[in-house]
């Protein structure tokens, strides 16, 4: 129809494939965007994780050496870390997922990109941070078993 008015204009019209390419390319972006920002969470938290029970590790070396010299195995005392450090990160979690299920039932329908509550894709998510925070917490506390019980004694 332009071309009819003034052959010469320079108006070029978009092909479909052109234009959905365009819409394919913005989710992608997002859907990289987004990925991205969950993988630098997740690693914020593993190290938040690591960092918070390697600092209570190193707090209570004497009492895991009075543990250790009255005969706890090392066993036991990893289990009694990642006992404290699941429980609490169950509280999060649980209070995280209610949370995301009221908001996406809230928003679900106004705003209509938002999908649906899946019970599979938080169940993937959830069990990737558990595992990340089972890890943290696993990796400080294997340092439990290099503590001389009579040295741990000995500090203050």
């Amino acid at each position: 129809a332009v071309t009819a008015i003034d052959p010469d204009a320079a108006y070029q019209a978009p092909s479909m494939r052109e234009l959905l390419g365009v819409q394919v390319w913005a989710f992608q972006a997002f859907s990289v965007t987004a990925s991205l920002l969950g993988a630098i969470g997740l690693v914020l938290a593993f190290s938040g994780t690591y960092a918070v029970v390697a600092f209570l590790l190193a707090q209570r070396t004497r009492e895991f050496g009075i543990r250790m010299a009255i005969g706890a195995t090392v066993r036991q005392i990893v289990a009694g870390m990642m006992g404290e450090t699941m429980r609490t990160a169950s509280i999060g979690l649980g209070s995280g997922v209610v949370i995301t299920f009221a908001l996406a039932r809230a928003f679900g329908g106004v705003i209509p990109i938002i999908p649906a509550f899946t019970l599979r894709t938080y169940s993937v998510g959830l069990l990737v941070v558990l595992a990340a925070t089972a890890t943290a917490a696993l990796l400080p506390s294997l340092r439990v078993g290099r503590i001389d019980p009579s040295s741990a004694l000995r500090a203050e």
